[in-house]
């Protein structure tokens, strides 16, 4: 997860355009996205792991951090989804593709 902190400060940036972006990396660029959700998938995976361990394998024991770390898993997945579905509208925004739509009828 700490590997993620500096590339999303620098995505950020990059998207903002509060720091140019050399030619060279728009190929690239159009990759950042799904960088960090990879990485933050294999985080994710070792959270996976400690969190079955935890409250599936042995039991839900009286564990004072259980909050904490439930509250922690929920949010990066929430992380992880976000970074996967920007790389998505990033991707179609390449291909001069419309913005999705969603519409509600009452």
């Amino acid at each position: 997860m700490f590997l993620c902190l500096p590339l999303t400060v620098v995505a950020t940036l990059l998207d903002k355009n509060w720091i140019p972006s050399p030619p060279q990396l728009a190929p690239a660029l159009l990759w950042k996205n799904l960088a960090i959700g990879v990485i933050l998938g294999l985080a994710y995976m070792s959270m996976c792991f400690d969190y079955l361990h935890s409250h599936v394998l042995i039991g839900n024991h009286a564990n004072p951090i259980a909050l904490a770390m439930k509250l922690a898993f929920r949010l990066h997945f929430i992380a992880l989804v976000a970074s996967f579905v920007m790389f998505w509208l990033t991707w179609r925004k390449s291909f001069n593709l419309p913005h999705p739509k969603a519409e509600v009828n009452w």
